[in-house]
């Protein structure tokens, strides 16, 4: 069973890959993936700054996520073509809104005609 706790900071008992490549591609593969489901956007940014230098628990990870999107199969975002393609961005902005640290929230989002985009 996966820890799903797994640290994503490399130690020095960490052991590296013998094919970075295969790590590489499948990092590739599933940052297209970010288009339809933008919900493991997150983890995917996380697991390719170790591009380079990643070890087995990296790995894992990444295996994780591929399990995680089998079983989420027809959960994506629906791109349908609706007849128009007006772009439409609404925002706001809650400057130094919080009276504890004075830091500022914001948020938005996109649409494509009638679908959210982000």
């Amino acid at each position: 069973m996966l820890d799903c706790k797994l640290k994503l900071q490399m130690t020095m008992n960490d052991e590296l890959l013998k094919q970075p490549q295969l790590y590489q591609r499948m990092v590739e593969n599933v940052i297209y993936l970010i288009i339809t489901q933008p919900d493991i956007s997150r983890v995917v940014n996380l697991i390719s700054q170790f591009t380079y230098s990643h070890t087995t628990n990296h790995m894992l990870i990444v295996k994780r996520i591929l399990r995680y999107l089998k079983g989420s199969i027809g959960c994506g975002l629906l791109m349908k073509n609706n007849g128009h393609t007006q772009v439409l961005r609404y925002t706001d902005a809650n400057w130094a809104g919080n009276t504890l640290d004075c830091k500022s929230t914001t948020g938005y989002c996109i649409f494509i005609g009638e679908i959210l985009v982000s």
